[in-house]
């Protein structure tokens, strides 16, 4: 499984089409994900000024063939990019995150949940 943080409002509205594409998908050409080690490290370093933000757990079997680890910012740690927009039949669930003072609560139970 990998994830992918997500703003809420935008993912409402990829329900009625049903494909999800974020902001920047257009400018890069893919969606930036994180294994479950990586998901507190991208929410603190990319996040810091949300208050709500959605994790999605993504079958990453069923992506495989458009997912590609990539250490693009040459920091030495690879990071899952999915290639196309994301069918939401690939994801298995979704996760709401709140900040809860300075921080966000990590669902670390929910994320092993998928095995």
């Amino acid at each position: 499984m990998i994830f992918h943080i997500a703003d809420p409002t935008i993912y409402k509205a990829a329900e009625e089409s049903g494909v999800y594409k974020p902001a920047s998908f257009d400018s890069e050409g893919f969606i930036h994900c994180s294994d479950a080690d990586q998901v507190a490290g991208t929410l603190h370093r990319h996040f810091g000024g949300a208050d709500r933000l959605l994790l999605l757990a993504i079958d990453n079997d069923a992506e495989k063939e458009h997912l590609r680890y990539e250490d693009l910012y040459k920091r030495g740690q690879e990071f899952p990019h999915l290639y196309r927009a994301l069918p939401l039949s690939s994801v298995r669930g979704t996760y709401v995150l709140e900040r809860k003072g300075a921080m966000f609560s990590i669902p670390f139970e929910w994320m092993r949940s998928f095995g």
